[in-house]
């Protein structure tokens, strides 16, 4: 949950739909997108889809973190560039902290 990014001190921002979500990867840069399938607008694969199309966040390293378990939904994402495939319901908050961090002390 957002709550437990602010409570390990993780910059963040958050998006309300799809578009919304792409637009502020485009003027935000961020080291590193967390991206739901469930989303207003624009489903998570389609944002992936645009981000990845897109020289301006071609580079940026995306992560799907959702509740839609499935290799098929997996493998989509990977298909897609996601970099990692995430169950919110397999992982409490301070696991996927754990994993960012790593990550992002890694890059």
């Amino acid at each position: 949950s957002v709550r437990a990014f602010k409570d390990a001190g993780v910059s963040y921002a958050t998006a309300f739909n799809g578009i919304e979500a792409v637009e502020k990867a485009k003027s935000e840069k961020p080291a590193l997108i967390l991206l739901d399938i469930m989303m207003p607008g624009i489903d998570g694969f389609a944002v992936l889809n645009n981000l990845k199309k897109d020289p301006q966040t071609a580079k940026i390293p995306v992560w799907m973190l959702t509740n839609l378990p499935g290799q098929m939904n997996k493998e989509l994402a990977a298909s897609l560039g996601a970099v990692e495939y995430l169950v919110k319901s397999d992982n409490p908050p301070s696991k996927f902290i754990e994993k960012i961090n790593l990550f992002l002390s890694s890059i």
